[in-house]
């Protein structure tokens, strides 16, 4: 169904955020070029923007927010589309 497949596609972005933020930063360590490190806080901050209208992850969105800046800038610019 269609809300099945919405859900899925909104998870999946969920996942894709926290894996590229955590994926600049690897290779920030394992190649030691800084260039990847400067890709961290608008990934961090996409991330936000998304967390601020995803209901599912109410719970561990105020820790997120608390603990990195830049998810909770992202918090104050959210998108319009996710649910």
């Amino acid at each position: 169904s269609r809300g099945t497949l919405e859900q899925h596609y909104t998870e999946a972005l969920l996942q894709r955020h926290f894996r590229l933020a955590g994926q600049f930063l690897s290779l920030t360590e394992k190649t030691g070029n800084p260039q990847y490190a400067a890709w961290v806080p608008g990934s961090l901050n996409r991330l936000g923007r998304f967390l601020a209208n995803y209901a599912p992850a109410k719970d561990i969105t105020p820790l997120l927010a608390s603990a990195v800046p830049e998810i909770r800038e992202g918090m104050r610019r959210s998108f319009s589309f996710i649910r």
